[in-house]
Order: C-alpha cells, then sequence, then structure tokens
C-alpha cells in the first residue's frame, strides 16, 4: 500500500478510536468545572508516553460514554460528576493509536457500584458497536471478532475488551483491531482505547499503557 493510502487509513482509524465510546451518556451533561480538572489529572499526555508517540487528533468537546445504547445499565444513587477525553496519540502513521477517557464518580462506594455494574463481559457490545457505527467518509468497518479477556501484568490483571475488524473502502481491505483497557480507583474509572492495524495491539505496550494509567490515577488524590 502507498504511502498517501496509508494515511488515509490512519485517518479512519483515529476516527474510529474517538467513536470507541458511544455517545455521551445523560449523566455527563452534569459535571462542574472542578470536577473536569480533578478527573483531567488522570488523562495521560504526550510527555508521558515518552518518545516516538504525537497527537493525532484534539480531544474530543466532550467525552464519550462508558455505555452504550445496547447495553446501558441502572445504576441507582450513583452520580458521575465528570467525564473527559484525551487527545489522540499515535506512534506512526500506522498506529498504535491512544486515546483515554476518564469518569469521576461522587465517591469511592459509587465508582465501585458502577464497575459492578458496567466492566461485566456485555460491555464488549459497546466497543463492538462502536466500530460497526464507524462507517462513514467513504469507509465501512464490519465486525470479525469480538473477545473478552484479562490483560496480565505484575501490578494486578486489567480487563480488556477486543474487537477485531475490516476496514474496506477506494477498493481496499485492510484488518483493524481496537482495544478497551478498563481500570479503576478511588471514585475514578478510566477507560484506554487502543487501535492498531493488521495485528492487535502487543500485551507488552498495553501494559506499559496500564501502568501509565495507573500512575495517572494515583495523581488524583
Amino acid at each position: 500500500m502507498s504511502a498517501p493510502a496509508f494515511r488515509r487509513w490512519a485517518a479512519v482509524v483515529v476516527a474510529v478510536g474517538c467513536l470507541l465510546g458511544p455517545a455521551v451518556s445523560a449523566l455527563a451533561a452534569a459535571q462542574t468545572h472542578s470536577a473536569s480538572q480533578i478527573a483531567r489529572l488522570a488523562l495521560l499526555r504526550k510527555a508521558d508516553l515518552g518518545r516516538g508517540w504525537s497527537v493525532a487528533a484534539a480531544a474530543p468537546a466532550r467525552a464519550p460514554g462508558l455505555t452504550c445504547r445496547g447495553f446501558s445499565p441502572r445504576l441507582p444513587g450513583v452520580h458521575l460528576r465528570a467525564a473527559v477525553a484525551s487527545p489522540t496519540f499515535q506512534q506512526s502513521a500506522q498506529g498504535p493509536f491512544l486515546s483515554q477517557a476518564a469518569y469521576l464518580y461522587g465517591s469511592g462506594i459509587q465508582q465501585r457500584v458502577a464497575w459492578r455494574r458496567i466492566v461485566t463481559p456485555r460491555l464488549l457490545r459497546c466497543a463492538a458497536a462502536a466500530l460497526a457505527t464507524g462507517s462513514g467518509g467513504g469507509a465501512s468497518f464490519t465486525v470479525t471478532s469480538r473477545r473478552v479477556s484479562s490483560l496480565r501484568r505484575p501490578k494486578g490483571a486489567v480487563a480488556r475488551y477486543r474487537v477485531g475488524g475490516n476496514a474496506t473502502g477506494a477498493g481496499q481491505t485492510m484488518p483493524v483491531y481496537l482495544d478497551e483497557l478498563v481500570l479503576g480507583r478511588a471514585a475514578l474509572i478510566t477507560v484506554l482505547d487502543v487501535s492498531s492495524f493488521d495485528a492487535p495491539p502487543s500485551d507488552a505496550l498495553e501494559r506499559h499503557l496500564a501502568d501509565l494509567a495507573d500512575a495517572g490515577l494515583r495523581r488524583v488524590r
């Protein structure tokens, strides 16, 4: 594939990465400025990622929701104070690509309720739906595989939702992978969306990113 064609595919994957979380939930609209600032402390910055990473797309004006139309459990007594999102980062035009969202709840107890009800195998529906609904601009996406697993690491396993698919456009088809890593601490839940071409993101890379996300969560006191 030519370099210009690859750049077009890269733009498509960046767009899908930003869509991995579906539309913002109604709760997210009730956030306060100070709560947003607190939640934003948990987001990774370009300096955290080190050399080789660059910003591929600016942060969205509103963070994606943690749930979706296909899976949106009731959360009585749970208040989402803020939902924020990072820019999309890339290591190269071929990927991998990374974006992150952080969700700040009213208390640690509320976060644990949200975690128990949301971070379940059914959350895979939202990752798959995001890939399928990312079609547009001359490209279409089809889901070919989906899997829930644990990313094992010394600091503790991380919930991982992996969706594989094909991106088709301009007479070409290319495999694309989207991984959603979910971590939590205190009143926060954070989600790392990692996407790549041809092959899934490596476990080594995702362990490193999960460790960085852990450090980001600990910045929030």
